[in-house]
């Protein structure tokens, strides 16, 4: 998240450069529906993320399949009474993670 807004806030500087705006021009007037309307790149990344699962996990042939294979092994991995798509315990995850 932190790389997101990072970027997010190096675009921000660079419009407000390109449009002439004051550096202290706030940054929800990008974000708001009656302006510029841009997305966070963290939703919009997240958004992304969901959209893969969902479509994983409807399919029908070996996407599906492996995708479900992996969320049963992690489940066990992790000792989880029901599946991690239903309740995540965790909060955080440490950096050595992937």
């Amino acid at each position: 998240m932190a790389q997101c807004n990072a970027l997010d806030s190096t675009y921000r500087a660079f419009m407000k450069n390109k449009l002439h705006l004051l550096q202290s021009t706030l940054s929800s007037v990008f974000h708001s529906n009656y302006f510029y309307n841009l997305m966070n790149l963290h939703h919009l990344l997240l958004a992304a993320h969901s959209e893969a699962l969902h479509f994983s996990l409807n399919d029908r042939n070996l996407l599906g399949e492996s995708t479900r294979l992996c969320i049963r092994q992690l489940q066990q991995n992790k000792w989880l009474h029901i599946s991690p798509l239903i309740i995540w315990l965790y909060l955080s995850h440490k950096s050595n993670d992937w």
